[in-house]
Formats: C-alpha cells, structure tokens, sequence
C-alpha cells in the first residue's frame, strides 16, 4: 500500500514516516501543500494523511480540490478541536480525523482500517459486476447510477449506502452504524454519522433514507 503525508511540520512527517515504513507501508511525504495536487495525480495512492494549518494552501482547500479528481481516503492531522471544524472536515471529503498531538499506534490504527476497507472493496468489486440493485440505485465500484447520471462516492460513503441497502426497511442505530462502518467501538458521537448521512443524502436526493428520532437511521425501499 502507498500513502501519502502531507505536512510543511518536517520533523511529524518523519516521524510518522517511520511508524508506517515499520508497519510495511511505502510512504511519501511532500511539506510543500501548494505541490501536493500534482503528486497526487501523478501518483496512485491508497491513502493521504493531510494536515490541516499549513501556511502556502490548507488542508481544507487542498481537500476540496482533491476530491474533483480522486476518491482516495482522506484522513486529516489537525491540532483545531473545535467541533465545527472537524465536522467541516468531514463535510469536504475527508474521510477520519487525528488530533495533535497524537499517539503513533493511533495513527496505524486508523490508517489501517481505512485501508482494510479499500482492499476489501477492491476484492469485493470488478468494473463489470453489479453488487446491490434497488429501486434507482445500482451499486458498482464507487459509482452510483440513478435516472438521471452517475454519482461518485468516497470509500465511507460508499460503504455507508452499502450498509443500508443490505439492511432495508430496519431501523439502524447509531451504534450499529458506526461500529460496522468504522470498525470501532461507538463512544456516543453523533454528529460524525450525521455529517456522513448529510452528505450522503445531498449526493443522492432520490434516497429514502429516513431519521429515526433518537435511534437511527431506515432505508426505506419504495420499489
């Protein structure tokens, strides 16, 4: 697996450079923000850890323009730990959040499991093999079709509708949500899954995804 470490901090890129060689990873790091586009394009990434204050282009705006080309996770390194911020994050495309300063072994982990998810997708699809049909949606790769075009959904997101259309017309709880969609325990944080829901909801309006108040969350197959 490839990554990418986008940080213009030096000696944190090193060091996280170092924890990931040692778990077998081929890292590149690149401190200059205003490069980091290109190498993205000329390069195949599994994974981008981007941090977010960085002094020529931030994290926020490099996310943006990341994602009009590549659904490749993202997971931001952020020292910001206001809530608004971090649900901005999410909101641009980005896929997690580590807070500075941060623990090593947290950072493998969580590079980990975004990218057990990304090998499980890639053996779970081929280019010429529908997975789920219902209604308007057909799920392929990481490309929604419905009546009118296609849709391109990030790794999460596409998970996250899989996980819904697998289990139509049951409620989901959060906990359930979380735990299967990021493969960790659930500490009550609502407002991550609400975030992905928004976004998801956005990108496919013709979803019938219903709130349940308190609980969850249905998919409701109308067909």
């Amino acid at each position: 697996m490839k990554l990418l470490i986008i940080d213009d901090d030096k000696n944190i890129s090193a060091i996280l450079k170092i924890a990931l060689n040692n778990e077998g990873f081929h890292v590149d790091i690149q401190n200059d923000s205003s490069l980091a586009k290109k190498q993205i394009q000329n390069n195949d990434y599994d994974l981008v850890l981007l941090d977010i204050m960085m002094p020529e282009k931030n994290g926020f705006d490099l996310c943006k323009e990341i994602r009009e080309f590549t659904t490749v996770p993202i997971v931001f390194i952020t020292c910001l730990d206001d809530e608004d911020s971090l649900i901005s994050a999410l909101e641009l495309g980005g896929d997690d959040y580590i807070k500075k300063p941060f623990n090593l072994s947290e950072v493998v982990m969580r590079v980990k499991v975004h990218l057990r998810r990304v090998e499980q997708t890639r053996e779970m699809l081929t280019p010429k093999r529908v997975i789920f049909s219902s209604g308007i949606l057909v799920y392929d790769k990481s490309i929604v079709e419905v009546t009118n075009g296609t849709i391109h959904l990030s790794p999460l997101e596409r998970d996250l509708l899989f996980f819904f259309l697998s289990n139509q017309n049951k409620t989901l709880t959060y906990k359930e949500i979380y735990e299967s969609i990021w493969n960790e325990p659930y500490i009550h944080d609502k407002s991550t899954i609400m975030t992905r829901i928004s976004n998801l909801r956005n990108k496919i309006p013709q979803l019938s995804l219903n709130t349940v108040r308190g609980k969850g969350y249905i998919y409701v197959n109308e067909k």
